[in-house]
């Protein structure tokens, strides 16, 4: 009989879409926070279309110290990590649901960097 809960595993490579940006709102949460985007080709109405997801990731600081100077807008890169999902309620009382990726490994074609 299997214990397994389930896999949260997350696997991206795409083209970071703007600059890090430092958040420390707690010491919990603190580290690096990017948009990285994904291309893809789609079949819609028998026609073959491009399409792009945006992910927003989240890096600990550990993690980021080594790339810091390649993330920059444009570039491509591999992302490994976790999706985690948190809900606030809004001024208007409405909950809200925002997902990012918590990466735990981060590389650049053809060079490893962290893992």
């Amino acid at each position: 009989m299997s214990t397994t809960t389930g896999v949260n595993k997350v696997i991206l490579f795409g083209e970071i879409a703007g600059e890090p940006v430092f958040s420390d709102h707690n010491c919990a949460t603190q580290g690096w926070r990017f948009t990285v985007h994904t291309h893809e080709m789609v079949r819609r109405g028998g026609e073959m279309l491009p399409h792009t997801e945006t992910h927003q990731i989240n890096a600990p600081n550990a993690l980021i110290k080594a790339v810091l100077p390649r993330l920059q807008k444009g570039c491509k890169i591999y992302i490994e990590g976790k999706v985690e999902t948190l809900s606030h309620v809004d001024r208007q009382g409405i909950r809200r649901y925002d997902t990012h990726i918590n990466a735990s490994r981060i590389e650049f074609p053809g060079l490893a960097i962290a893992g």
